[in-house]
């Protein structure tokens, strides 16, 4: 990724999501192209880490930034429903609990009560591991920090705009390049490209099967949910 530049790395992604996905309308080549998109997303954030010798204080059950409003737009909604509904059926039966719980404390908030309150993702088990990690969403996989006490400050203190940000710049904006070309693709091919708030988006892809069909046939998948969204990467 440092050996691009951010247009570069947009184009290359959008390409990538444009011939991987061609003219089918079917879920599964979409899906598999997401798959190898975002698996080549991690693969390359590790790359980057290492070759610029960054120590990320990220680990294991840190879930600080689990806890945001996490917008999401439909094809990622749609891949990481298609992953869920693979899980062992007790993990399943779990997670739907805690999706119904979080669906109904996200949708009472608006958007700038949403941003300054702490949510617990209805994705985290337990032991605070995701429990679809492969299938999370591409902004998901840019939280990183090099400071986890900054993390924790956000956390305590949701409201609090002076925090320091403290992910490595290059690494961001080369993530949110990638992030944006994949978007644009699904957008230059009509699909939906509206950013939906995670939990809700995925309760009712979960919940009304007829929502992957209006996605599929380009049309919005979540209608319900225009009034609670803004602009994302």
């Amino acid at each position: 990724m440092s050996a691009n530049s951010p247009f570069s790395i947009y184009q290359i992604a959008k390409q990538a999501i444009i011939t991987g996905i061609a003219q089918s309308s079917d879920a599964n080549p979409i899906f598999t192209t997401m798959a190898t998109f975002l698996g080549n997303l991690d693969d390359n954030l590790s790359r980057f880490e290492n070759a610029n010798q960054l120590k990320f204080d990220c680990k294991p059950s840190c879930d600080y930034c689990c806890s945001y409003r996490v917008e999401a737009r439909a094809h990622e909604i749609f891949y990481l429903a298609n992953a869920l509904e693979s899980l062992p059926q007790d993990v399943l039966t779990a997670f739907k609990a805690r999706l119904d719980t979080t669906k109904a404390t996200t949708e009472a908030l608006t958007v700038p009560e949403h941003l300054a309150t702490n949510v617990r993702c209805s994705l985290l088990g337990e032991d605070s591991l995701c429990v679809a990690y492969n299938a999370r969403p591409a902004l998901c996989r840019n939280a990183h920090s090099t400071d986890v006490s900054s993390c924790e400050l956000a956390y305590k203190e949701p409201t609090n705009q002076d925090v320091p940000n403290n992910r490595d710049n290059a690494l961001d904006q080369a993530t949110r390049s990638a992030i944006l070309g994949m978007n644009d693709a699904f957008k230059d091919m009509d699909y939906d490209d509206t950013g939906y708030e995670l939990n809700q988006g995925l309760w009712l892809a979960l919940t009304q099967p007829e929502t992957k069909t209006r996605w599929l046939n380009k049309e919005k998948a979540f209608p319900t949910l225009e009034g609670n969204i803004t602009t994302v990467v």
